[in-house]
């Protein structure tokens, strides 16, 4: 009899073993690596966690599959401040991404260039970098640089409007080579997103 428990036993801790390492049990970690914020946290977690530096938006931004009610105004990256939204869930209201902005009028080759710097510094060399040059009326450069972490998808994107020349450069100590667009054209965009793996895109060209 105690044969037969003690193997009825060591059969529900094999079965139990077997469904926590199985992809569909498996919990992600939620570390966004982002001054120890998670994703799923909510909106009132992140107003404790930050405090004063923290703003509770009067009304929510839609960013389509999302909503922003809590942004940071001055986050300094690279030494220039951006603005980090919050990116909650439409159905769960839990944190679903993390988008750190730079404003449209500061968004200048010069500032993307400090950003790759200090996003190198951190995570290394990029997964993937992609130049696209988009036509139409006004001819657009779109630049990526994507970081592949454990669990969690960090990609760059400068865009740029009007674009003269696209000329190879070294970046600093770095010995891979990096596009920049020509600082004669019109800045439209540049961001840095952080995202669960999975949830989106991680390849170079699928930004929106």
């Amino acid at each position: 009899m105690r044969l037969l428990a003690g193997l009825v036993y060591l059969t529900r801790v094999a079965v139990m073993a077997a469904l926590l390492a199985c992809p569909a049990f498996a919990q992600p970690s939620g570390e966004t690596g982002f001054e120890g914020v998670r994703f799923g946290e909510t909106s009132a977690e992140l107003l404790r966690q930050f405090g004063a530096r923290a703003t509770s938006l009067d009304r929510r931004l839609d960013f389509g599959d999302a909503y922003v009610d809590v942004a940071l105004q001055r986050y300094m990256l690279g030494g220039y401040p951006f603005i980090v939204f919050f990116q909650m869930d439409k159905v769960t209201g839990a944190l679903k991404r993390i988008q750190i902005e730079r404003p449209r009028h500061g968004a200048v080759a010069m500032v993307h260039r400090a950003v790759v710097t200090a996003l190198a510094t951190q995570y290394g060399t990029p997964t993937q970098v992609c130049v696209q040059s988009v036509p139409s009326s006004r001819s657009q450069a779109i630049e990526e640089r994507i970081w592949q972490r454990s669990g969690t998808v960090v990609r760059l994107v400068f865009r740029e409007q009007n674009l003269g020349v696209l000329v190879p450069r070294k970046l600093g100590d770095f010995d891979w080579e990096v596009w920049e667009p020509s600082l004669e054209g019109m800045p439209q965009q540049l961001f840095v997103r952080i995202a669960p793996a999975g949830t989106e895109p991680d390849s170079c060209g699928t930004s929106p």
